[in-house]
């Protein structure tokens, strides 16, 4: 069959103008092959003749701009602007439907206070108070606390701030586990007695080569007044830490060894920071969580797949125990190329003096990000919009900090005012100021919402701009000072540059290379600013003077980037954290 030149080559028009809409003007002439190949196969058999044909076309499409692209593909097919805006309406940044969810959604997330919560846990966080808002519910959080060698009486209310920070206050409830160990032991006691669960006395390499080998251990068929006999040493002071565990009796034929036999309750007389030396024997965390899930209604347990085998092992106990099961959805588990996460290499730097705290713009916890002027918005927003699959994936800092900065960008451009600073201040001397028609600079404090009003500088003949500025500049050039005027530099020297004042209004036609900011020349000492970067180091420069801004506030120093005030210091500074640009 003979091709209609005509048509394959209106084809291949109109595909490449579709193809370089959408994707900023150019278009690429290996994704029209494709197209051509399934709509003219005929073409195989003259691949070479026809792939010339295509280039051509495309090279064609690209010469035209992007305005002049979208004008000819209006006239030859409307519908893909129709279909575009369909799809921009119905495009929505939701997580799917939990499977089976009967009712509303009652989740949890169970931290524990032995550090301050970093960027990984955001994603369990997310999920389950979205899911919350989707179904409505409750979401209590526990504080898995039943290792009292690993907890930082200071990191709960931390832990919480940030929780309520990041999920827009869904925290309904608050538990604690190391106040609930008189409930574990009731259950414990239960398994022990209708042996389901036994003490073993065994040290831990001699145990393992009995459960690796699918063997019972001495201990494991002992009589169950005996057990029960036994239970009570933990109680007397005839056990010590290490002399022996509970240990739940599951499958010893299981195919997998972390199936069969495990440790639910073992001694620990290390005092609590909580609750001091009220107790020695700790429940373990599949224990103490199997019990709690269950009591408190738990219906969808929402964690990470390293969590898989413990919800195996949880099961196991709720049936043993008649309670009632949760059902789970363990998502993929991000990896982060290189960003550590760890809390223990974390607070080792802490503690020696590498990093300030958990606020250190260095560490990759949420309290360091909510110092540096992120919102929990933008974390809730990028979250969903990757969405909850059981795939995990990888992210370098790089390209996290990408997705999170456009997120967060997107809210500080509404939000944050602008106003001006100046690194490395260089004076500029205007010699001809008076002929400003104004007796005053007007300024928006943001360009896209009058109503905020304006900032205004007093007419002066002399400013400061910014040394990488001055820096570029040179003699008979012609500049513009942002929202103020147009200037020829008239001379320039070391540490300063005289300026004409020639036009108030911006103009193109001018052809000016170089609108830069500036502050006023008076009040030097109100206009100090200190500015903490993401890498902790420091740089200090002018501001001009701000509208009484509060601890917490956003704003963005223009052509500079966005930034979080954290108040004055003792030296009278204004001190800003960076966030992004």
């Amino acid at each position: 069959m003979t091709i209609n030149e005509k048509d394959f080559e209106d084809f291949i028009f109109i595909q490449s103008l579709e193809n370089a809409i959408l994707f900023n003007g150019k278009s690429n002439p290996k994704a029209i092959l494709g197209k051509c190949i399934s709509n003219f196969p005929e073409i195989k058999k003259e691949m070479q003749t026809y792939i010339k044909k295509i280039n051509n076309i495309v090279q064609q499409v690209n010469n035209f701009s992007l305005d002049e692209q979208k004008i000819k593909l209006k006239k030859l097919n409307p519908s893909f602007f129709e279909k575009k805006l369909k799809q921009k309406k119905e495009k929505k940044n939701e997580l799917i439907d939990l499977p089976d969810l009967e009712g509303e959604f009652i989740g949890r997330f169970a931290p524990a206070p032995s550090g301050y919560l970093h960027i990984g846990h955001a994603l369990n966080i997310i999920y389950n108070s979205e899911y919350k808002k989707k179904y409505g519910g409750k979401l209590i959080i526990r504080f898995e606390d039943t290792n009292p060698e690993k907890i930082n009486i200071k990191n709960y209310e931390k832990i919480l701030e940030d929780i309520n920070w990041l999920s827009e206050n869904a925290v309904d409830e608050v538990f604690y586990q190391s106040e609930r160990v008189s409930t574990y032991y009731k259950y414990l006691r239960q398994l022990v007695e209708t042996g389901n669960a036994y003490i073993c006395d065994c040290e831990v390499e001699k145990f393992k080569l009995f459960n690796d080998s699918s063997k019972p251990c001495p201990h494991r068929n002992l009589a169950i007044n005996i057990q029960l006999e036994k239970y009570e040493y933990f109680f007397n002071g005839k056990y010590k830490d290490g002399d022996a565990v509970i240990r739940f009796k599951a499958d010893l034929e299981n195919k997998n060894p972390a199936l069969r036999d495990f440790p639910i309750a073992r001694l620990n007389s290390t005092p609590h920071a909580r609750v001091g030396t009220k107790y020695k024997l700790w429940p373990m965390y599949n224990f103490a969580v199997s019990i709690d899930d269950s009591l408190m209604g738990i219906n969808y347990i929402i964690r990470g797949k390293d969590a898989e085998i413990g919800a195996i092992r949880q099961d196991m106990i709720k049936e043993k125990l008649g309670l009632k099961k949760s059902k789970y959805y363990h998502f993929g588990l991000v990896q982060f190329t290189d960003i550590e996460l760890g809390k223990t290499p974390i607070k080792k730097k802490i503690d020696e003096g590498i990093y300030s705290g958990w606020d250190d713009p260095r560490v990759p916890t949420l309290i360091s990000f909510r110092k540096r002027g992120f919102k929990p918005k933008a974390f809730r927003d990028m979250i969903v919009s990757f969405g909850i699959s059981k795939r995990g994936y990888k992210l370098s800092e790089k390209e996290y900090y990408k997705s999170l900065n456009y997120f967060n960008k997107q809210i500080l451009e509404k939000e944050s005012d602008r106003y001006f600073f100046v690194l490395n201040p260089k004076l500029v001397e205007i010699q001809n100021h008076n002929n400003y028609p104004e007796k005053e600079i007007t300024l928006p404090r943001h360009p896209d919402f009058k109503d905020r009003g304006n900032r205004k500088f007093n007419l002066e003949n002399k400013y400061y701009i910014d040394g990488i500025d001055f820096n570029n500049i040179e003699e008979g050039e012609l500049i513009r000072l942002m929202h103020f005027g147009n200037f020829k530099v008239i001379k320039k020297t070391n540490e300063k540059l005289i300026l004409n004042f020639e036009s108030k209004n911006y103009d193109k036609t001018l052809k000016i290379k170089r609108n830069i900011h500036f502050i006023p020349y008076k009040e030097t000492e109100q206009r100090k600013v200190k500015i903490i970067m993401q890498d902790a180091s420091i740089i200090k420069g002018l501001c001009e003077i701000l509208n009484n801004p509060k601890v917490d506030d956003s704003i963005q120093f223009e052509r500079f980037g966005f930034v979080r005030y954290d108040g004055k210091n003792e030296e009278g500074e204004k001190v800003f954290y960076f966030t992004h640009r």
